[in-house]
């Protein structure tokens, strides 16, 4: 089952281009933590967003 990230603020489709390399890490990690690579990039995302949030 794949876990989905609950949130209260609407969500809007993004595009993302990655190298292969890059998918393939993803892809890899997705099946091996049982998540969508929806979730994966979201969360990588968040916490970037989260060590950023008050630079400049």
């Amino acid at each position: 089952m794949v876990a989905r990230k609950v949130t209260k603020n609407k969500a809007v489709p993004l595009t993302v281009t990655l190298d292969e390399a890059d998918r393939a890490e993803l892809d890899r990690l997705a099946r091996k933590t049982q998540r969508s690579l929806a979730y994966l990039v979201r969360e990588a995302v968040g916490e970037y967003l989260e060590n950023n949030r008050n630079e400049g």
